[in-house]
Parts: C-alpha cells; sequence; structure tokens
C-alpha cells in the first residue's frame, strides 16, 4: 500500500499482480483495480477487468459488486450496472454508497419514466443512503436531484446545500447548487454566486463552466454566456456547444 500512497503507479501495480500470482485475492483485484483507475489515463477496461477476477476469486465480495457497478455506470451502461448494486445490497443491506448508486440509477429519468414505483424506490434508496451515512456528499446530491425532478424543491434543496458543506472545495457539488438555484428556483444572484465560486475553486472544471454559461442564457448575458460556453467546450464538455447553439433557450432569454 505503501506504493499507492505515494502516487507510484507502476510499483504499485506490480507489487498487487505480484500478490495475485502468489494467491489470487478478491481484495487484491480491487486495489489493483482502484490503482489502474487514480493512477493511469485510459486503463479503464482493465480496470473493469479486474473486477470480474475479483468476482471470479469470491462471487459474494460486495465491494467488487459495488465498483463494478460504479464501472459500468461511469461508461454507459447503466442496465449492466444495475444488478451489480442490488447484489451488493443483498450481501450488505446497509452498504451506504451502493443504496446511493442505485437509487441514482433508479431516479435518473424521474421526468420521463413511465414506472413511477421505480422512481419512488430510487428515492427510498437514497434517503437510506443518508441514514446510513450522512456525511456522504453524493448521497446528498442524488437525494436533491431526485427530490428536485419530484417536484419536491423545498426539500431538495438543503440536501444540495448539505453536500457542500460536506464537500467545501468541491467544484463540482458547488456548481449543482448553483446550477439547481438557475433552473428549479430562478434565484439568479445566488445562483451566479455559487457557479463562479465553483469555477474559482476549479477553473478547469468544464460542468462548472456549462452551468454558468446555461445560466447566463438564461439571465440574458449572451457575451459572457458565450465566453463560458466555449471554455466549457476547450475543456471537453460535450454539452457545451448545444447549450450555445440552443436557439430556443436564447430567445426565451430575450424574451423573443
Amino acid at each position: 500500500m505503501g506504493y499507492l500512497e505515494l502516487g507510484d503507479g507502476q510499483n504499485a501495480e506490480r507489487c498487487f499482480r505480484e500478490a495475485l500470482k502468489r494467491k489470487p485475492s478478491p481484495e487484491v483485484w480491487v486495489l489493483l483495480s482502484g490503482t489502474l483507475l487514480e493512477l493511469f489515463d485510459e486503463r479503464e477496461t482493465e480496470a473493469r477487468d479486474c473486477l470480474y477476477q475479483a468476482l471470479e476469486c469470491d462471487p459474494n465480495y460486495d465491494e467488487a459488486h459495488y465498483n463494478l457497478g460504479c464501472s459500468l455506470r461511469i461508461a454507459g451502461d447503466w442496465d449492466a450496472a444495475e444488478p451489480h448494486f442490488r447484489r451488493a445490497l443483498e450481501i450488505d443491506p446497509e452498504y451506504a454508497r451502493a443504496h446511493a448508486e442505485l437509487g441514482f440509477l433508479l431516479i435518473r429519468d424521474f421526468a420521463t419514466h413511465e414506472d413511477r414505483e421505480r422512481q419512488t424506490t430510487g428515492l427510498c434508496h437514497l434517503q437510506r443512503s443518508v441514514e446510513l451515512d450522512p456525511h456522504y456528499g453524493w448521497s446528498h446530491v442524488y437525494l436533491g436531484a431526485g427530490l428536485a425532478a419530484a417536484g419536491r424543491l423545498r426539500e431538495a434543496r438543503p440536501h444540495h446545500e448539505r453536500a457542500c458543506e460536506i464537500w467545501p472545495r468541491d467544484a463540482l457539488t458547488r456548481a449543482l447548487l448553483g446550477d439547481f438555484l438557475s433552473v428549479k428556483l430562478a434565484a439568479d444572484a445566488e445562483a451566479e454566486k455559487h457557479l463562479r465560486h465553483a469555477v474559482e475553486l476549479d477553473p478547469e472544471e468544464d460542468a462548472a463552466r456549462l452551468y454558468l454559461g446555461r445560466h447566463l442564457i438564461r439571465v440574458g448575458r449572451m457575451a459572457e454566456a458565450r465566453r463560458e460556453l466555449l471554455e466549457a467546450d476547450r475543456l471537453g464538455n460535450k454539452d457545451a456547444l448545444a447549450a450555445l447553439n440552443d436557439r430556443d433557450a436564447i430567445r426565451r432569454a430575450f424574451d423573443v
């Protein structure tokens, strides 16, 4: 673990692989997976394969199921991720982060999904996650998003604010609060304060630039919006140019 703590990815990987040659272990496969994700670029597929190896060693290792679910979700394979979160919870019903990820998966399309029972179940998982670990910021972010999508705005706001209290220096969490205030509450001045704070915290956070740019469109400040959205695009945000070219949003901003 010493190499991992020092950020020495090559030696950490070597030690984990040597340990696995001596004795295959689900715990070590999970550690190797995390090392590949954290310390190397573009090794997501290898990291995911390590999690499959962990489950070959022990199909009932809840942490491997949780991490594999997260890996598949990030890759966009939501359907494949869901059973792994469910299995993690079958093994450990008090796995707070698995409740959070399964809940987020179930509520992600609240506005359009016809299965209301599924969405209600998602909110229940998120509420349970917050109960089990009230200091995990993403549980609050996800629950705030789910409550907002359900139109329960008064209940949603404290969760976004709580996430920022837990992670006061995290730009994305701050940007999500600002976007919620802008989109859901039309609290323009307050929203802009949080969005600009997010950009100050991390000028390279593309989502913060995106949300600030979209907010500036909403309030009719197109020149500023253009600068922020072009910067978001430069940073690699795939939605920035679409927001800049959203003619309907621009018309609404100017009441045309």
